[in-house]
């Protein structure tokens, strides 16, 4: 299976990624404090990752489809659906009984672990930098952030094509359908 890379539609979650890690290092100065390029980090961080598994949840659903029908899974794809099963596959909450079996198969990749904690991770996170006016972000956060972006991206990326991989993509594709 071809593995999506988001460059011909400008949400290349590397760059992303890469934009977060610059934002995590840059100085603050009386205009822009410092906790502005740590916030925006964590957010960018957090959508590199969402990025990555939306494009790849498209192109493993439609993998002969045009790339326009990928692109509108690609904005279908919802934030909660995707924390939903992440939680499924790290044993917080209890999937409905019709698909409790697929996400016990998930849950025995690390690889999915390892995303799927990062994901819940940084999401959680990000609306914080983004919705919490009194939470502090400093650079040794920001940097976390995107430590933790790039492991769970990397061990998404380990798992590509492979079955666990695509029972994930299952349950969040009917997870986003209820």
């Amino acid at each position: 299976m071809t593995q999506p890379d988001g460059k011909s539609s400008g949400l290349c979650p590397d760059a992303i990624l890469g934009h977060a890690e610059q934002l995590a290092r840059l100085p603050g100065d009386v205009l822009v404090p410092r906790s502005v390029h740590a916030r925006r980090s964590v957010s960018a961080a957090y959508y590199a990752v969402f990025h990555r598994v939306s494009l790849n949840l498209a192109w493993a659903a439609v993998p002969l489809g045009p790339d326009s029908a990928r692109w509108e899974l690609c904005r279908a794809t919802g934030h909660s659906s995707i924390a939903t099963v992440a939680g499924w596959v790290n044993g917080r909450g209890t999937p409905p009984t019709p698909v409790a079996g697929l996400a016990e198969l998930a849950r025995e990749s690390a690889e999915l672990r390892t995303f799927a904690l990062g994901f819940v991770q940084l999401k959680g996170l990000r609306e914080d930098a983004d919705y919490d006016h009194r939470a502090t972000f400093g650079r040794d956060v920001a940097i976390a952030a995107c430590r933790t972006a790039r492991r769970a991206t990397d061990a998404l990326e380990a798992v590509y094509g492979e079955p666990r991989w695509a029972t994930f993509a299952t349950l969040a594709i009917l997870r986003g359908t209820r």
